[in-house]
Order: structure tokens, then sequence, then C-alpha cells
């Protein structure tokens, strides 16, 4: 495509005009796209601005507030720089998850202090801790933080997949052993990405890779059958009459394209991947994501029918950049 380098820049431009200031998962996603896209948007200094970004973490000791950090590209930086403070600082983050209480089901209790959100578990935390976790096994050789990242994503998945749908639900309150009840869309786009990239590091011979597989198609299969017409999705999955929300044709895009590269689904959801991939471009403006919901807490149905949306947000502009990186060069670039 002649215009892919353009729209990777656009996208990389309006991805580093956010005020980032936190290390979690919304924050992280574009971060880590960007590093992904400096190869193909030279000049733009993507992996110096996400450099910058990690210093300013590097800096300082582990908070509460990086109980959902983006440890996976921590790793990337460690692995690309060779600075021993970002594996000092991975193996700080990975000692403080493991500390976190868990439920009787073994899942992660990511917010033990707040007095509201203590008893909490999200389904965004799948996306960190296990790619992260397994992620840091494969590179310290240490099987033992690979069996960490495969035994918490499994417990989420147990605890917050629906058995019937093959989607996922938001919270569980491990206080009264119920979910939130409703299939909020970009939930869903956190727990296929967490499942992706727990794929992508996890030995295949691994006793927990059959089911986290399994458990993978199930959802994409679910989000294939509920593409909007306009390839898009809404944002409550199981509600087509719900606004159509922008993070998700990009976050559905980008996992079922890496599926699909992982060869964990066929190949004829492409065109799935093709029309998701179409509609984000579509909403794109100067390389900005619009009508993405802002920060969203849980709720049922209609709490998230009428959650704001905007432009920018880094949890939408992440994906679209790397579903991009994927969709727009040849081959042989990637």
């Amino acid at each position: 495509m002649a215009d892919s380098h353009p729209l990777i820049r656009a996208l990389a431009r309006a991805t580093m005009a956010y005020p980032f200031k936190m290390w979690g998962f919304g924050e992280g996603i574009a971060l880590e796209a960007l590093w992904l896209a400096d190869e193909l948007a030279p000049g733009l200094g993507c992996r110096r601005f996400v450099l910058d970004r990690y210093e300013t973490w590097l800096a300082r000791g582990i908070e509460e507030c990086d109980h959902s950090a983006s440890g996976v590209l921590l790793l990337d930086l460690y692995q690309h720089t060779g600075d021993s403070r970002c594996m000092t600082r991975a193996l700080e983050l990975a000692e403080y998850l493991r500390g976190l209480p868990i439920t009787m089901h073994g899942a992660a209790l990511h917010r033990p202090q707040h007095p509201d959100y203590h008893a909490y578990l999200y389904v965004d935390c799948m996306e960190v801790d296990a790619p992260f976790l397994c992620r840091l096994g494969a590179i310290t050789g240490d099987a033992t933080w690979t069996d960490a990242g495969a035994a918490q994503i499994r417990a989420y998945c147990a605890l917050l997949q629906d058995n019937a749908s093959g989607l996922f639900y938001h919270q569980y309150d491990a206080e009264t052993g119920t979910v939130n009840g409703a299939f909020w869309g970009r939930g869903n786009g956190w727990a296929l990405l967490g499942l992706i990239k727990t794929l992508g590091v996890l030995p295949a011979a691994h006793a927990a890779f059959p089911e986290l597989a399994a458990r993978f198609r199930r959802l994409a299969s679910a989000l294939v059958t509920r593409q909007l017409p306009s390839g898009g999705w809404p944002t409550v999955l199981d509600q087509p009459n719900t606004y159509e929300e922008s993070s998700l044709a990009a976050m559905f895009g980008l996992g079922l394209a890496l599926g699909i590269e992982q060869r964990l689904i066929d190949h004829g959801v492409r065109s799935v991947v093709d029309r998701a991939w179409s509609r984000t471009v579509e909403r794109l403006a100067d390389g900005s994501l619009d009508s993405v919901s802002v920060a969203t807490p849980p709720g049922d149905a209609g709490h998230y029918a009428q959650i704001a949306t905007g432009r920018g947000y880094p949890w939408g502009q992440g994906p679209a950049l790397w579903l991009a990186l994927l969709m727009a060069p040849p081959a042989s670039a990637r």
C-alpha cells in the first residue's frame, strides 16, 4: 500500500501527543505499539519517546499504581538496551505481582489496599500479567515465572469467561462470587490480547497451552459472529443496538490477526480482520482514533451504553497503530 507508512506516521504522531502519566495496560499498549513502529516511522523518535517515559518509572520504586504496569515492554527495553535497571525493575514488578492476595481460584486481586476495590479482579489485567510473567520466564530461564503467568491467566479465564457465549465479563467480586453481568466490548479486547500474547511466549508443551488456546478460539469465534456490517462491534457485545465503539475494531482486528499468524485460528478469519482494519481507518482523523470510550468502570449493560467517547486515547491508539503495522506494510517489512 502506497500510503502505509504515512498512515503509520500519522498514528504514531497522534499517539505521542497523549499526556502519558501511568504505566498501566491502557497506556502500556500504546507504548508497546510505538516501540514496534520505530522502524517504519523513522525520524519521529518513537523509541526515544518510549525510553524517556520509562526513565521516569526507573527513577522511582514500585508503587500501588503500578499494579497493571506494562512489564512486557520493560523486558523489550532490557533486551534492546542491556540496561540492568530494566531487569531489576522487571523482577521487582514480578515479585510485587506474586505478593498480591489471591482468590480461592488462584486469581490475583490487584488492589488490596483500596477500600472499595480490594475484592475485585478485572479482565483488563489479563493483558499485562500473564504475558509479562511468561516472557520473564523465557528470558531468565526460570520456569516458575512461566508457571505463575499461566496459572494466573487460567484462573482469570475460569472466573470471567462465560461458558455459554465464550465472551468475558469485566469484573469478578471475590466476596460475593459474582460477575458484573455484561459483556463490555473493550474488556473482551483485553482478554483476547492477553490470551494471544501469552500463547505467543508460552511453550506449546506447557500443560496450560491447550486450555488457553481453546479459550482463545472460543472467544475469537464469539467475536467473529458478532461483527457488525460496518466492520466494527457494539460496545456491549451481545446487544447490537448499543453504540459502535472504535477501539474494538482495532483490538479485535489485532488479536485475530495475531491468532492467524500464530496458526491458532483459521486463515478464513482474515476477512473479519480486513473489515475491522477498514473500519479502523474510517474512524481515523489525522491519525487519531475517534469514538473511543473513556476509561470505563464496571457496570451493567445500560452503564456501558452511556459511557462517553472521545479521540486519541492510548487504549485505542495502541491497538490501531499495532494493527497498522501488521496490515499496511508488505510482509518483508514486518
